[in-house]
């Protein structure tokens, strides 16, 4: 029996890259290459018209619809990052008018009001992705009580996580080399991934 290691292929955020897409079209199949490539999942942000991230859910149910008619088998995150939206209660109030659901969102845990923003999209039947980019953020998602219902994203594989990518993440392959694009930087974590799995024993 083989170990399967998830891998999110994180397509876009604010990364400036050729290849990084910004509108609907370009997103779906920059999450289609990665799928294609090894990818289980993608995690996108929206951009307006203008080329801003945005959280505005006409703009996000774009995209979610764009990459969902390429990819319907696909689990879907979108950020929730309060460096799109600074106040928490306008943050709030923009993400609860959503009509058209993710299958996950990354939240980041030190940003204000992110529990709250959890609690309103898990009773809505959206998965977290916990971002943890420090160790207060670590902590302060355990002293949320919330850890339990959240599944947490070279050393993550020896333990047997899942591993996230792409050009939001990094534009770097392993050598130090400027990755292609999304689909580039996914089949190269994918190899990584098989070096990694082993058969188990009978």
């Amino acid at each position: 029996m083989q170990t399967t290691i998830f891998l999110q292929a994180a397509l876009n955020g604010d990364r400036i890259h050729p290849a990084a897409p910004r509108n609907p079209t370009a997103i779906a199949e920059a999450a289609r290459a990665a799928v294609d490539a090894g990818a289980q999942s993608v995690h996108v942000h929206a951009f307006d018209d203008t080329g801003r991230e945005t959280l505005d859910g006409a703009a996000c149910a774009k995209v979610l619809r764009a990459i969902r008619a390429l990819c319907p088998e696909t689990s879907i995150s979108l950020t929730t990052s309060a460096a799109i939206v600074g106040d928490p209660r306008e943050r709030f109030s923009i993400v609860e008018a959503w009509e058209e659901m993710p299958d996950l969102v990354t939240a980041n845990q030190g940003e204000p009001g992110i529990v709250e923003l959890c609690e309103l999209l898990l009773s809505r039947g959206v998965g977290i992705e916990a971002g943890l980019l420090s160790l207060d953020d670590a902590r302060a998602f355990v002293l949320s009580g919330l850890a339990g219902r959240w599944a947490v994203n070279r050393r993550g594989l020896d333990r047997g996580h899942g591993i996230r990518t792409g050009l939001e993440d990094t534009p770097l392959l392993p050598d130090g080399k400027q990755a292609r694009d999304n689909a580039d930087l996914v089949a190269t974590a994918a190899r990584l991934i098989r070096a990694h799995v082993r058969p188990s024993v009978l």
